[in-house]
């Protein structure tokens, strides 16, 4: 009888915990609709702080390698300053290419992926660990060059 029971209550607890893993996922809303823009792209985001195009304005990329949102997007400094916030107002997302399969190309979600944005004589330049994209703007993450910092910088790691 009592082996009956467990049986009983393993298989409901299966049931119970396949009825979870399958229901339907729904997105939480998280818009404030008193926002001029809302710069939302998701919570593994990692902002890249750059002028994109050039125009003399810093514009926001943002790099999510995260589910749903995926990708390279761009946030276009429109030049307007809010007068409510006194902060400046961006355009909406234009995504400009993948992002996962470049920054987590093991498809390991138990780590953040490591991007940066420097800017080195007013050129800007944008680095994952060993890796710089020295044409960001026009190829985003698909063309990249190794690096290799000790060659660059002798003085790492050097008493």
């Amino acid at each position: 009888m009592r082996v009956m029971r467990a049986i009983l209550l393993l298989v409901l607890s299966a049931q119970a915990v396949y009825a979870q893993v399958n229901r339907r996922m729904d997105r939480l809303a998280y818009n404030h609709p008193d926002l001029t823009v809302d710069l939302a792209v998701g919570l593994g985001s990692w902002p890249l702080p750059m002028d994109y195009n050039d125009d003399g304005l810093l514009d926001l990329v943002v790099a999510c390698a995260d589910v749903p949102y995926d990708g390279i997007f761009l946030f276009e400094n429109t030049g307007r300053i809010d007068k409510k916030t006194k902060m400046p107002v961006f355009s909406r997302a234009k995504k400009l290419s993948e992002a996962r399969k470049y920054l987590r190309s093991d498809y390991r979600l138990d780590r953040a992926p490591n991007i940066r944005v420097s800017n080195i004589n007013g050129q800007t330049i944008v680095l994952t660990p060993g890796k710089e994209y020295p044409d960001f703007k026009k190829n985003h993450l698909r063309k990249s060059e190794d690096t290799d910092c000790r060659k660059k910088f002798s003085w790492i790691g050097n008493p």
